[in-house]
């Protein structure tokens, strides 16, 4: 919820554009699939759905602009005409995720050890004076 809910107060501030039911499906199908799948996930599990999860939302949102504009013709050269003209923003998109993904969960591991380790009578990186 904290992704769709951040996605529709910026959307509220910056205006609803005509791709906004498949930016929010692509997104709620995300946050569902890593809610099922993503129980128990180490490092290379998030690695993967994260990068899974950009080309799935690049495949969707391209996908949706060849569909329903009159940008690219309606046929097989549109379509992969469509897909090449995003190929930038599929790097970039696919970069930050992963950054983020790093950020966010590499952040709430070390949180959570920290957070154990008081819990438990220690402290991370304090030597003991026993």
């Amino acid at each position: 919820l904290i992704p769709i809910s951040a996605l529709f107060l910026s959307d509220l501030v910056l205006g609803f554009h005509a791709y906004v039911l498949t930016v929010y499906s692509s997104f709620f199908l995300i946050s569902l699939f890593a809610f099922v799948f993503m129980k128990k996930a180490g490092p290379a599990k998030i690695a993967a759905f994260t990068v899974l999860s950009g080309l799935f939302f690049f495949i969707s949102s391209n996908l949706a602009v060849w569909a329903q504009s009159d940008i690219y013709p309606k046929n097989s050269e549109g379509l992969i005409l469509c897909f090449t003209v995003a190929l930038p923003f599929l790097k970039n998109s696919l970069l930050g995720d992963l950054f983020f993904s790093t950020v966010f969960f590499g952040g709430y591991r070390l949180l959570a050890a920290r957070f154990e380790a008081t819990v438990n009578g220690s402290t991370l990186g304090a030597k003991s004076t026993d």
